[in-house]
Protein backbone atom coordinates (compact mmCIF):
# COMPACT_ATOMS: atom_id res chain seq x y z
CA UNK A 1 0.00 0.00 0.00
CA UNK A 2 1.45 3.35 -1.14
CA UNK A 3 1.98 6.21 1.51
CA UNK A 4 -0.26 9.10 1.22
CA UNK A 5 0.70 12.93 2.23
CA UNK A 6 -1.98 15.05 3.52
CA UNK A 7 -0.58 19.14 4.02
CA UNK A 8 -1.56 20.01 7.32
CA UNK A 9 -0.85 22.85 10.00
CA UNK A 10 1.42 22.67 12.73
CA UNK A 11 3.50 24.98 14.72
CA UNK A 12 6.79 24.43 15.39
CA UNK A 13 8.10 25.68 19.51
CA UNK A 14 11.24 27.25 19.87
CA UNK A 15 13.08 27.14 23.70
CA UNK A 16 14.77 31.06 24.06
CA UNK A 17 18.13 31.45 26.35
CA UNK A 18 17.02 32.41 29.56
CA UNK A 19 20.25 33.88 29.77
CA UNK A 20 21.02 36.35 26.90
CA UNK A 21 17.56 36.04 24.99
CA UNK A 22 19.23 36.50 21.76
CA UNK A 23 19.24 32.58 20.44
CA UNK A 24 17.53 29.57 20.66
CA UNK A 25 18.48 26.13 22.44
CA UNK A 26 19.39 23.20 20.25
CA UNK A 27 20.93 19.55 20.92
CA UNK A 28 24.16 18.99 21.50
CA UNK A 29 24.63 16.25 19.04
CA UNK A 30 27.54 14.56 20.70
CA UNK A 31 26.47 13.74 23.87
CA UNK A 32 23.90 10.95 24.80
CA UNK A 33 20.78 12.05 27.09
CA UNK A 34 20.58 11.20 30.71
CA UNK A 35 18.97 8.13 31.75
CA UNK A 36 16.23 9.92 33.93
CA UNK A 37 12.43 9.78 34.16
CA UNK A 38 11.92 11.57 31.69
CA UNK A 39 15.06 11.31 29.86
CA UNK A 40 16.93 14.52 29.66
CA UNK A 41 18.96 16.02 26.51
CA UNK A 42 21.81 18.49 26.23
CA UNK A 43 20.94 21.51 24.77
CA UNK A 44 23.54 24.86 23.79
CA UNK A 45 22.24 27.82 23.33
CA UNK A 46 23.18 29.73 19.65
CA UNK A 47 24.27 32.93 20.56
CA UNK A 48 25.55 32.97 23.91
CA UNK A 49 26.34 28.39 24.32
CA UNK A 50 24.78 28.33 27.67
CA UNK A 51 23.76 24.68 28.23
CA UNK A 52 20.67 23.37 29.89
CA UNK A 53 19.26 19.76 30.34
CA UNK A 54 16.10 19.68 29.38
CA UNK A 55 13.46 16.70 29.06
CA UNK A 56 12.37 17.87 25.48
CA UNK A 57 14.64 17.82 22.01
CA UNK A 58 14.04 21.32 20.84
CA UNK A 59 12.71 22.70 18.62
CA UNK A 60 9.16 20.87 18.77
CA UNK A 61 6.27 20.36 16.47
CA UNK A 62 3.06 21.08 18.02
CA UNK A 63 -0.09 18.92 16.39
CA UNK A 64 -3.69 19.32 17.49
CA UNK A 65 -2.91 20.34 21.33
CA UNK A 66 0.20 17.48 21.10
CA UNK A 67 3.62 17.70 21.30
CA UNK A 68 5.93 16.17 18.95
CA UNK A 69 9.94 15.79 18.57
CA UNK A 70 11.90 15.61 15.80
CA UNK A 71 12.69 11.66 14.74
CA UNK A 72 16.54 12.91 13.38
CA UNK A 73 18.40 13.61 17.06
CA UNK A 74 16.07 10.79 19.01
CA UNK A 75 17.48 8.12 16.32
CA UNK A 76 20.94 9.54 15.17
CA UNK A 77 22.18 10.51 18.61
CA UNK A 78 25.24 9.00 19.58
CA UNK A 79 24.84 6.31 22.54
CA UNK A 80 27.33 5.64 25.35
CA UNK A 81 29.50 2.52 23.96
CA UNK A 82 28.05 -0.88 25.41
CA UNK A 83 31.09 -2.12 28.21
CA UNK A 84 30.87 -5.70 25.99
CA UNK A 85 31.26 -4.63 22.57
CA UNK A 86 33.87 -1.68 22.75
CA UNK A 87 37.40 -1.98 21.64
CA UNK A 88 39.67 -0.86 25.46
Amino acid sequence: MPIKENVVSVKKREYWCDDCAQGVLRLVYDMCGIDTNPRQYLHSCTSCHKESWLTLVYPTIEFREKTFMQAEPLRFSPRKPNSKTSNK
